[in-house]
């Protein structure tokens, strides 16, 4: 099942109407997902059906900080099915929309390298403007710096890595005053890391 949510939805209930079109009656022993962040339940809690008999899942889906298309899946298996192979897989796939968009969202430098500048275009998607309010970096080895494109739309983040003599990681915390409560705060990430073999 697809769904789009709307920009400050937390949480999505995705029905999933069923019948029973065999001839023999089908319980349903066992449930699971991949994920917390996805619940299901029967209606009534009923989990045996007779030939003909319909029924409806419920799956809720927690939003939390995703973003983009998520794909996640409920398992069900009937009576006779092996632990480890149910036989139905019901999907989700749900489109976040992404109000702010970070490009790359990920600045890395190699180990003994350059500590040159590199830079993340930050875009907002929305149908009124969301302005930067704060950055800061959880390392000091990374020294980050807004300049405004266009207010409210557009911004460039370059960030400068101080010290690439060894390995380092940090996390750039982007506050903004978006009225969408999800999108008062996003993340960049930065790091410094050793250049693997394939890479020289």
């Amino acid at each position: 099942m697809e769904i789009n949510a709307e920009p400050g939805a937390q949480q999505l209930s995705m029905v999933f109407p069923f019948e029973n079109k065999s001839g023999e009656t089908i319980e349903i022993t066992k449930q699971a997902a991949a994920c917390a962040c996805l619940g299901a339940t029967f209606k009534n809690d009923k989990k045996t059906y007779a030939p003909g008999e319909k029924g409806e899942l419920t799956a809720k889906f927690k939003l939390g900080n995703f973003y983009g298309t998520v794909s996640k899946q409920v398992l069900l298996w009937q009576k006779g099915d092996a632990n480890n192979k149910p036989s139905i897989i019901l999907t989700t796939r749900v489109t976040i929309p992404e109000l702010i968009t970070l490009s790359p969202r990920t600045l890395s430098w190699n180990v003994g390298g350059k500590t040159k500048t590199q830079t993340c275009k930050i875009i907002v998607n929305h149908k009124e403007p969301i302005h930067i309010t704060k950055i800061a970096s959880t390392n000091n080895h990374f020294t980050p710096e807004l300049k405004t494109i266009r207010d409210g739309w557009e911004y460039e983040l370059t960030v400068t890595a101080k010290d690439t003599s060894n390995t380092s990681f940090g996390i750039l915390k982007i506050t903004t005053d978006s009225t969408v409560s999800r999108f008062r705060r996003t993340q960049a990430f930065v790091y410094v890391r050793r250049e693997s073999a394939t890479e020289k």
